[in-house]
Order: structure tokens, then sequence, then C-alpha cells
């Protein structure tokens, strides 16, 4: 008598007269393949406004929506980022024929179409709000400078998350004082760190004797002291409002530079009988000055630290391990789906490595003694 409860293993088909067994894919993949994980994860996610992208009239789509978002979205985790390529995985990887759940794989005109268009009006509501040593946000930017992304992307985030980061790390290229402001407003700690934290420990940074850090300052008298011993007072000083702070600026000469001869190393003036002057931030370097303590306290040390370990590490791995060098698409809409599947495969493969080695309640790494 057949037992009713056992399954089939394999399917019976003729090839070149010869009767060959192909096997259940299920039989192939162990329980804790990374792509076992993937599509657990990603069956958590709401897929309505994706369904909403297709029209309901017409043709039905001969691959769900659902299926072809995870088929990308694995493809990526896989360092897999072409059309042509995600197709070819589908007919020959036995990890990607899981994922089509017994429908018909997805061709390279299908992967093009989702990644230019279907995918564009769904993605932000489908991203996945993740914890530390996930990339939790993304962007694409044209400004050639890290400093006027900041605050857009900070706000991007705070809409993201429904919430605010009390600590902000970041490197140099950041610094200014309207981020400074900006974290100040917020209510937000800033680590920011100094442009000159890094020259400022060096010789040649000390021998610049014409730069105002160089200079000792006496608070008694509002004045700074050059090399020489010569006094530069105060002469101008301007406060203005900047998102509803104060911003000081105060303007400083030396008393005479007559017969310097330190002249040449101080001053740059052409003129050689024209002072020195100087301007103090006043504002910026009061905000430098506390970000400074914040990133050299130990909370800060080991803040730093990790944002070293965690951001460049992952820029490392996308450009290394994922070998991704460039996008695939243009625009700054179809750029930013590939960011979004390049973030969501990051953190899927982090997730599933995590896993395997009984991380996943690690979140920072700690700073071991020597």
């Amino acid at each position: 008598m057949k037992n009713s409860g056992t399954h089939t293993q394999y399917t019976a088909v003729e090839r070149n007269n010869q009767l060959v067994l192909i096997l259940n894919s299920e039989i192939k993949l162990p329980e804790d393949a990374p792509v076992r994980v993937t599509s657990a994860q990603l069956e958590e996610l709401d897929y309505r406004k994706l369904y909403a992208a297709y029209s309901s009239r017409g043709r039905k789509s001969v691959t769900d929506p659902r299926v072809i978002f995870k088929v990308m979205a694995y493809g990526y985790q896989c360092g897999i980022f072409s059309s042509q390529k995600l197709e070819e995985a589908c007919q020959y990887r036995v990890d990607f024929m899981w994922l089509p759940e017994n429908q018909k794989a997805p061709d390279h005109a299908t992967f093009f179409r989702f990644r230019t268009g279907r995918c564009s009006e769904a993605v932000e509501d489908l991203f996945i709000a993740a914890n530390s040593e996930y990339i939790t946000g993304i962007e694409a930017f044209s400004n050639r400078t890290d400093v006027g992304t900041f605050i857009p992307f900070m706000r991007k985030l705070e809409l993201a998350h429904q919430r605010r980061h009390e600590e902000v790390i970041t490197d140099a290229g950041y610094e200014s004082l309207d981020n400074y402001l900006y974290l100040e407003a917020n209510g937000q700690m800033s680590f920011i760190k100094p442009t000159n934290y890094e020259a400022q420990k060096t010789k040649k940074f000390r021998d610049q004797i014409g730069r105002i850090e160089n200079m000792k300052y006496d608070q008694d008298e509002d004045c700074f002291i050059c090399a020489e011993g010569r006094k530069l007072h105060c002469r101008k000083e301007s406060t203005l409002m900047q998102d509803g702070i104060p911003v000081t600026r105060a303007w400083y000469r030396c008393e005479s530079c007559e017969n310097c001869p330190q002249r040449e190393r101080c001053c740059r003036k052409q003129d050689i009988n024209a002072p020195k002057e100087v301007i103090w931030k006043k504002t910026f370097r009061e905000k430098r000055e506390v970000s400074l303590q914040n990133i050299t306290c130990d909370r800060g040390i080991m803040l730093r630290m990790n944002r070293s370990i965690l951001v460049e590490g992952a820029f490392g791995l996308l450009k290394n391990d994922f070998s991704f060098r460039r996008f695939m698409t243009t625009g700054k809409r179809n750029i930013r789906i590939e960011l979004f599947f390049l973030a969501l495969g990051f953190n899927l493969k982090k997730r599933w490595m995590k896993q395997q080695k009984s991380r996943l309640e690690t979140h920072y790494s700690e700073k071991k003694a020597s």
C-alpha cells in the first residue's frame, strides 16, 4: 500500500533515451543556508505598496513581485548585480532556483523593468529598520563635499526611524558650524572629529607660528601672544543670529610687526609694514572644543573606534567582498534603488553571519587593553 505521507524527492524525465532523476532543491539546501534565512527575513516585510505598483488590469505578472524582490535582494547579497547574471543564476544555481517557489524564474528584462520602474514607488516603505553593525540609512547626493550632505541626511534618518539619534559620530569631513548648530538645536551630542585633529599632532603643524591655534591667549587682556611675545588685541567683534543661536566672530591685530624676525614665517601679507591679523571664530571654536572633549573621553574613543570598524568596514566589504564597482543604471532615482538593494543585501548577509557565529546580541566592539 502506498504511503500518502511520503514526499517525492525527485522528478523522472527522459533525456537522450536515458532516465534522469532531477532532485528536489529542498534536499540540496541545509536548514541554515543563507537563502533560507534571507527568504524568512524578507517574508516579514509589507509588500502592499509593491503590489499596488502593478495594475490590476491586463495580463497578470508571470512571476509574483514579491519573488522578484526576494531574488533581487538575494542577488545583491551574493554580489550579483546585473540583470543578465541574475537570470543566469536563476537557471543554474540551486539557491536561486529555490527562491521562485515553483514559479517561472524572472528573465533579465523583468529584473531591469523592476529595478527602474516598479520598485521605485515602494522601496521607501520596504526599508528595514536595523540596529548596530547594519546599514540604517542610504542616500545619493550630488554635493562634492560631505559638509552640505550632513543636515539633509540627518533629517532623512529622523523621518525614516521616527526618532533622533542621541549621539552622532562622523569623520572630519562633516565638521562645520552649521552642523554643530544643527546638532545643538536638536539636542544631539556631537562626536564630530575636528578637521585639524590629526594635523595638530604633527611637528609641521606646530611649526606654523602664524596659526592662531599655536598662539597663547591672555584671557585678562583678551589678546593673543605670538611667538615673539607681541600681542594681538581685539579690534572688532561681530555677533549674528543663525538659526536662533548667536554666532560670534572677533578680529585681532598685532600691535606692531616692525622689525619682527619671524615676519616671513608668521604673516603672508605683501606689505611688510602691515600688521598681522587673525580672525577668531568664537562660536565655532567653542563647539569644536566641546566635540573634541567628547571624542577624547572613554565613550568617544569607543564610538570612534566602532565608527571606523562599521562605516569604513561596510564600504570596504561593498567594494571588495561584494565587488561593487559601478551602478547598473543612471539617474538619481534608479541609483537610490540600487543603493537600497545593496544595503539590504549587506544587512541580510551581516545578519546571517552573526547568526552563524551566535553574535545576534552583539552591538558594539569593545576596546581591548593591551
